[in-house]
């Protein structure tokens, strides 16, 4: 027969007995005892040890990421210093070929100077043995003239029946077709006759053009425009006289 819970508590030790045999009274005695967040606590600091680990995790992810993209940055740092040592040899290389092409222009210059210049002194020679072997009267040295146009030399002289005339030549390293109707065109060129009058060439002239070498298209043009053309062997044309 069992004994009533009350006869059998009667000191604290009996409490603890009681506690120890009956499981269920431990739990009432715990909720009566214990708040609700008390009781709440394990599973929310589960919860919390959860999103910790989670936080954790997404630190690490995020370190990962970001030493990618140091890496990343480090591999753009490279190419950027390599990009601006490529920019300044090609700025150097650019400066180097500049100076390079400014010395050749100032070489082609002087060589077309010196062309220039013996080119007109061969028109200078062959000019006036043309007019004698014409029978021209030979009145001065052949001059260089500057019109802002091409003609490079001047030569007055007088014909066979007593007039004076101004002969006009353009030189040219090769004469073709173009040069010969660029002498036509201003030849008829008022202002251009104008200019030449100012400076004391007055017409009657007698226009030619003269070339070290002279094509046959250069020689159909000064057929067709009346101009006359001179090589270095002697007169290829004879002009016709502008008024």
């Amino acid at each position: 027969m069992s004994v009533p819970m009350q006869e059998r508590i009667r000191t604290f030790q009996d409490i603890l007995r009681v506690l120890e045999e009956q499981p269920s009274l431990r739990e009432q005695l715990r909720v009566l005892l214990l708040s609700r967040e008390l009781l709440d606590l394990p599973r929310m600091v589960a919860s919390l040890v959860e999103a910790v680990s989670r936080l954790d995790q997404q630190v690490a992810r995020l370190a990962e990421a970001q030493a990618r993209t140091e890496e990343r940055v480090g591999r753009l740092e490279e190419a950027v210093a390599r990009l601006a040592e490529a920019q300044a040899r090609t700025e150097a290389r650019v400066q180097e070929l500049a100076e390079a092409v400014d010395r050749l222009q100032r070489e082609v210059g002087t060589l077309s100077n010196v062309v220039g210049g013996s080119i007109e002194s061969d028109l200078d020679d062959v000019l006036p043995y043309v007019m004698r072997q014409k029978s021209y009267r030979i009145l001065a040295e052949p001059q260089p003239i500057s019109l802002d146009g091409e003609v490079d030399v001047v030569l007055p002289v007088q014909s066979p029946d007593g007039r004076d005339l101004w002969v006009v030549a353009e030189a040219k390293v090769r004469l073709r077709r173009g040069d010969v109707f660029h002498l036509a065109t201003q030849l008829a060129d008022a202002q251009w006759r104008e200019r030449m009058q100012r400076a004391g060439i007055v017409p009657p002239y007698l226009p030619y053009a003269y070339g070290m070498r002279v094509y046959p298209d250069a020689v159909t043009a000064a057929e067709t425009t009346g101009i006359g053309v001179l090589s270095p062997r002697g007169e290829v044309l004879a002009p016709k006289e502008v008024s």
